[in-house]
């Protein structure tokens, strides 16, 4: 938590005004999470991470925001305590885009996003996407964030 005035790395507020960090975190701190690692050789790796004590299967999907494009999407199974690749995009490191991932762990849905490219990003840019990060699964009010 914050103490007024200090800016920190708290996830809430002085007054208990939940940060865009909290909903960033909330939606991660799953047993199951599927999430896209940094560029490497031209290509992103996605990841499936089951950090729990069983067996994980479901559906995943990662898309560009922007343009709509599936670019992976598929059916996982994976092992309790285990990572899996699922594949990769491919990138190119002077692009700036954002990600959108949903998927199912064991019948329940989830959501992440990934902002690829180089700091720095347009704010513009940023509160369209801002709005699209807001209404996945486990969505948060967007216009609301830093009032």
């Amino acid at each position: 938590m914050d103490g007024w005035p200090q800016i920190s790395d708290a996830i809430v507020d002085y007054y208990f005004n939940k940060k865009l960090a909290y909903y960033y975190l909330r939606r991660v701190q799953e047993p199951v999470v599927v999430m896209v690692d940094e560029p490497k050789d031209w290509h992103c790796r996605v990841v499936v991470g089951d950090d729990s004590r069983e067996d994980a299967s479901g559906h995943y999907r990662v898309w560009d925001a922007d343009s709509g494009e599936t670019l992976l999407e598929g059916d996982y199974s994976v092992k309790a305590n285990e990572n899996l690749e699922l594949g990769q995009i491919p990138v190119f490191h002077s692009g700036k885009r954002l990600f959108l991932i949903t998927w199912t762990a064991n019948g329940k849905s989830y959501a992440n996003h990934y902002l690829q490219g180089m700091p720095p990003f347009s704010l513009a840019q940023y509160k369209v996407w801002l709005g699209k990060i807001a209404a996945l699964e486990e969505g948060f009010d967007a216009a609301s964030i830093g009032e």
